[in-house]
């Protein structure tokens, strides 16, 4: 997977889980699940871009 389709994937599950609520809100529980994947996949590329990248050492 690109690293750029990572943050965008979870923005666009932010956005469903919003239209869901907003549309109807007898489905708070599934509209929840899509906003905490999406939370969980901009948290993970958030974290994955602030480590240091993994580089094989020259001897």
């Amino acid at each position: 997977m690109r690293p750029f389709l990572i943050p965008i994937a979870g923005a666009i599950l932010l956005l469903i889980g919003i239209v869901i609520i907003l549309t109807n809100k007898d489905l708070a529980t599934v509209a929840l699940v899509f906003e905490i994947a999406g939370v969980v996949l901009l948290g993970f590329y958030m974290v994955k871009e602030m480590l240091p990248g993994r580089t094989k050492r020259k001897r």
